[in-house]
C-alpha cells in the first residue's frame, strides 16, 4: 500500500526539479512546490486511512511543507525533518485525525517506518539539488543585473569610455566619447588608438601599452592630446586597464576631456610667470579682514621682496599694515579705507618701511577682484618705490622757489631802485615848476604808487619773503593786513598753531601760496568782502580751510586754470597732499588742503 504513495511522491519531486531547472524562476518553482504539497497531502492521507494511520505516515507531508521554504533556510528544514522522522517513526504515536478518516488501526510498523525513511532521503536529495540550482539562478540574475548596470553607466556616463581589443582597436565607444571626438554613433568603432592620438604623444603611450599587455602593470594613466574628426586638438586624461575574461583579454579606456582645465592652468601659469617677472611689486590679499590681522596677504611676487626686504613666507597671512610706520600719512590710509568700503579703485602714495626699518615712498594702485556674481573676493595692488621721484619733485619745487626768490630780490633791487628814482624825479619836477598846474605830476605820482603796489604784489606771489623771517603764521597775518588795506577784504583767521611754530620750508611755501591764491580769487571773483581761514596741525599733517560766502562756481564746468586752482593742485600733489574743492553757484566756496609734514623719509 505504501508503494504507490512512495512512487507518486518521488515522481512529484522529480517533476518539480525538472520544472524548476527549465524555467529558472523563483515564482515558478514555488508554484510547482505548492502543487506537490497539495498532491502529497491527499495521497498520504488516503494511504494513511487505508493503513490505520500513524504520524510517521505524514513525515513526507512535513518535508514537503518544509521544502517549500528551501530558498530561505534549506539546511534548517532538512535537519528538522531528519530529527522528526527518527523520533516520530521510532515512537509510532497514533494519529487520531487520520484514524478518524480511515477505518483501519492495524498498520504494519516496519512498512510505515520504511515510508518515512524513504521520504526523508528523497526530501534531502531534492533540497540539495534545489539549493544548488537556486544558487545558479541567483548568480545568473546577479550577472544580468550587473551587465544592465554597466550598460547604463556606459551609455549615460559623462566620462568617455572605450572597449578595445588587446591590440588597441576600438570595439565600442560610449556616446560621451563619440561626442568628445565629434563623430556620429559608432563613428569610433574599428579605429585604432594610434589613429586618434596626437603623434607627439604616441611614443610615451606605446611604451605604457606594451607594459600593460606584458602583464607588468594592470593600469596606467597619462595626460595626452587627441585629434578630433575636424582635426582640432584637445587634451584628455586617459586611464587604461586590462580585463581578462572568458572571451580573452579586453582593454577598457576611460577618457576625461581636460582641455578647458589645461588651458586655464596654462593661463594661470603664464599669469604667475608674468607676475614673478614684473618689475612692480604685486600683492593679492583677501577682501574680508581677519580679527587682529586685517585683510591677510595671499600672494607677493619677488619684486615685493626686492622693494621691502620681506620674503613671501614672511608676509603670507599678514596684513599690509606691516609696512606702516610713524611717518605714514594717516589721510592716505583713511582715503584707502574709504575706497575699500565703497569697492572702488584707489591710487595713492605714502611713506612705508622696509624690513630693516628704512623708510621709502610707496605708490600703489589697488583694485577689487570680483567673482561671477559681482561680489568682491580679493584685492590686488601694484606697488613701486617712488622715493626718487618724490625727491625729484621736491627738488624741483625748491629750485622753483629759489628762482622766484632770486627774481624777487632782483625786482626789489632793480624795480625798487627805479621807482625810487622816478619818485625823486617827480619831486624835483614839481619843485622846478612851482606855480604851474600840478595835475600831470599828480597823475604820474599815482601811476608810480600803483606800479609800486603791483611790484610788491608780484614779488609776494613770486616768493613770500616774510616766511623766512616770521614763519607761516607771521606771513599769513601780513597777507591778511595787506588784502584789507588794498582791497577791503576782511579775513577772519582762526589757527590752532603757535605763532612761532615752524614747518618744513616746502610745506610753508605751499600752504602760503594756496591761501594767497584762494584769497585773491575771493577778491576777483567771489563778489564778497569777507573770507575765513582755518589752520590746524595733527597726526603729522597740516590742514587748511579757506571759506567764502560769495557767489561760488561750478567746478565741473569752470576750468581750474581760470582760478589758479590747477597750480594749487599741482603743488599740493608734488608734496603728496590732498586738495578738495566744494563749491556751488550762489553758495560760496570751500577749499580744504591736507599737507603731510614729513615731505621726505629720512634715509
Amino acid at each position: 500500500m505504501f508503494i504507490p504513495t512512495l512512487l507518486l511522491v518521488a515522481a512529484a519531486y522529480g517533476g518539480l526539479i525538472v520544472l524548476a531547472i527549465r524555467r529558472c524562476t523563483l515564482p515558478t518553482a514555488r508554484l510547482a512546490m505548492g502543487s506537490v504539497v497539495l498532491l502529497s497531502v491527499g495521497l498520504v492521507a488516503y494511504d494513511g486511512a487505508r493503513t490505520g494511520g500513524r504520524i510517521t505516515d505524514y513525515v513526507g507531508l512535513i518535508y514537503l511543507i518544509g521544502v517549500a521554504a528551501v530558498p530561505y533556510r534549506p539546511w534548517q528544514v532538512l535537519g528538522l525533518g531528519l530529527g522528526l522522522s527518527v523520533v516520530i517513526g521510532g515512537i509510532g504515536i497514533p494519529n487520531p485525525v487520520v484514524g478518524t478518516i480511515g477505518n483501519g488501526l492495524s498498520a504494519i510498523y516496519s512498512q510505515l517506518t520504511f515510508v518515512g525513511i524513504t521520504a526523508v532521503l528523497l526530501t534531502g536529495i531534492s533540497a540539495v539539488l534545489y539549493l544548488r540550482h537556486w544558487e545558479r539562478i541567483r548568480s545568473q540574475e546577479a550577472l544580468a543585473e550587473s551587465r544592465q548596470r554597466f550598460r547604463g553607466v556606459f551609455e549615460e556616463a559623462g566620462l568617455g569610455i572605450a572597449l578595445t581589443t588587446e591590440t588597441g582597436t576600438v570595439i565600442e565607444a560610449n556616446p560621451a566619447l563619440e561626442s568628445m571626438f565629434g563623430v556620429e554613433d559608432g563613428g569610433l568603432d574599428g579605429c585604432h588608438y594610434a589613429e586618434l592620438s596626437h603623434p607627439d604623444d604616441l611614443e610615451q603611450e606605446r611604451a605604457l601599452y606594451k607594459a600593460l599587455r606584458r602583464g607588468e602593470t594592470d593600469q596606467y594613466q597619462l595626460e595626452k592630446r587627441y585629434i578630433r574628426d575636424d582635426d582640432s586638438v584637445f587634451w584628455a586624461h586617459l586611464t587604461v586597464s586590462l580585463r581578462r575574461g572568458p572571451n580573452g583579454p579586453q582593454i577598457i579606456g576611460l577618457i576625461k576631456d581636460i582641455d578647458a582645465e589645461k588651458k586655464r592652468k596654462e593661463r594661470l601659469r603664464l599669469f604667475r610667470k608674468a607676475l614673478e617677472q614684473a618689475h612692480e611689486a604685486v600683492v593679492i590679499s583677501e577682501h574680508e579682514a581677519t580679527a587682529g590681522v586685517g585683510a591677510p596677504i595671499l600672494y607677493a611676487n619677488p619684486a615685493f621682496t626686492d622693494m621691502t626686504g620681506y620674503e613671501p613666507e614672511e608676509v603670507i597671512g599678514e596684513s599690509p599694515h606691516l609696512l606702516r610706520g610713524p611717518d605714514t600719512e594717516p589721510w592716505v590710509l583713511q582715503q584707502l579705507r574709504r575706497r575699500i568700503r565703497q569697492g572702488r579703485n584707489f591710487e595713492g602714495e605714502a611713506i612705508n618701511y622696509r624690513k630693516d626699518g628704512t623708510p621709502f615712498v610707496n605708490r600703489w594702485s589697488s583694485a577689487p577682484v570680483r567673482d561671477e556674481n559681482g561680489d568682491i573676493t580679493h584685492w590686488v595692488s601694484v606697488q613701486r618705490d617712488v622715493t626718487s621721484k618724490r625727491r625729484m619733485d621736491h627738488r624741483l619745487l625748491e629750485v622753483q622757489d629759489e628762482e622766484r626768490r632770486r627774481i624777487d630780490e632782483e625786482i626789489h633791487s632793480e624795480m625798487g631802485g627805479l621807482l625810487a628814482t622816478l619818485q625823486f624825479a617827480v619831486s624835483r619836477a614839481r619843485m622846478a615848476t612851482s606855480g604851474s598846474p600840478a595835475e600831470p605830476l599828480d597823475r604820474i605820482v599815482e601811476l608810480v604808487d600803483d606800479l609800486s603796489n603791483i611790484t610788491r604784489s608780484i614779488s609776494r606771489r613770486l616768493y613770500p619773503g616774510e616766511l623766512d623771517d616770521h614763519g607761516l603764521m607771521g606771513a599769513l597775518s601780513s597777507l591778511v593786513r595787506l588784502l584789507d588795506e588794498q582791497y577791503g577784504l576782511t579775513v577772519e583767521m582762526e589757527s590752532a598753531l603757535d605763532a612761532d611754530e615752524r614747518f618744513p620750508s616746502l610745506v610753508e611755501v605751499t600752504a602760503y601760496r594756496v591761501v594767497h591764491e584762494a584769497l585773491i580769487n575771493v577778491v576777483q571773483h567771489a563778489q564778497t568782502d569777507t573770507a575765513y581761514v582755518h589752520l590746524c596741525a595733527h597726526a603729522q599733517e597740516l590742514h587748511l580751510r579757506i571759506i567764502d560766502n560769495g557767489q561760488g562756481f561750478n567746478p565741473g564746468r569752470q576750468r581750474e586754470a581760470t582760478y589758479g586752482l590747477a597750480g594749487m593742485r599741482e603743488r599740493v600733489g608734488r608734496l603728496n597732499g590732498e586738495l578738495e574743492i566744494d563749491a556751488e553757484p550762489g553758495e560760496g566756496t570751500q577749499i580744504a588742503v591736507t599737507l603731510p609734514l614729513t615731505v621726505l623719509p629720512d634715509t
